[in-house]
């Protein structure tokens, strides 16, 4: 399903723009594709991305992002994703979203359309409302995601994040993510219908500022399934529940 109204802020005519705008543009390779820990493609994938903001006038903006997947390998190894698409767009994501803050708390919300291409799977829309603060050398955040179109339930994350200073060039970012789902989450993704903790991941981050317009970043991360109905689904299903991907990107 291709999100054709989307949320009241896309439409500037009622907007006070500020004129300011960025872009961003990036792409990375993948060791695999993992989606709330499960492997949707055991083996390499590239994803990129296209990220749009303005500035109002009150300080907030709003944004749309455009994110993709392409299989590298006709062989998607033990994965949700089917064999066959080595070289194909198997997702792409539209994501308009509108940023603010209130007392120190920087709140996104927005809708996120989910488009699976060549007869990977089934498309959807999440409604979203991401909350995120600093608390002293940490950051945390809270993301709370409700799919009201094909799944009807709720998938909550909650992140730590702390981002170390190399240099005038260099940073490097660690977080630790915890997903709590709903019970049709959890067999729409799991293939279980239970609720309750589902999956932690620790991820961690280099990036460095090559020249004013381009940063090169490399990362790893470490997933697991947490949730034991979970678990015993994916196993009698053969896709590994614990997994760690490696990847490298450039950004524009």
């Amino acid at each position: 399903m291709v999100l054709i109204a989307g949320l009241p802020m896309i439409s500037t005519s009622c907007l006070a723009l500020s004129g300011a705008k960025s872009v961003s543009v990036g792409t990375a390779v993948h060791s695999r594709y993992l989606f709330r820990g499960v492997p949707q493609v055991d083996a390499p994938v590239s994803q990129s991305n296209l990220d749009v903001a303005l500035d109002l006038e009150s300080g907030d903006s709003v944004g749309l992002g455009i994110w993709a997947n392409m299989d590298l390998s006709n062989d998607t190894g033990n994965a949700v994703f089917p064999d066959g698409n080595g070289g194909k767009v198997t997702e792409i994501d539209f994501v308009p979203t509108y940023s603010t803050s209130f007392g120190g708390t920087a709140v996104d919300f927005g809708i996120t359309n989910y488009n699976f291409a060549n007869g990977v799977g089934a498309s959807t829309n999440e409604f979203f409302v991401a909350l995120s603060r600093d608390f002293g050398a940490l950051g945390g955040g809270l993301t709370i995601n409700y799919d009201f179109d094909e799944v009807e339930d709720y998938y909550l994350s909650l992140s730590l994040s702390k981002g170390l200073e190399v240099n005038e060039k260099t940073t490097v970012s660690a977080a630790v993510n915890l997903g709590i789902a709903g019970e049709d989450q959890g067999l729409a993704y799991w293939g279980a219908q239970a609720s309750g903790l589902s999956d932690v991941n620790f991820s961690l981050s280099f990036y460095n500022q090559a020249s004013e317009a381009v940063v090169l970043s490399a990362g790893l991360v470490i997933s697991s399934i947490i949730n034991s109905d979970y678990e015993d689904a994916l196993d009698l299903a053969g896709i590994d529940t614990d997994n760690v991907v490696f990847w490298v990107g450039m950004s524009f």
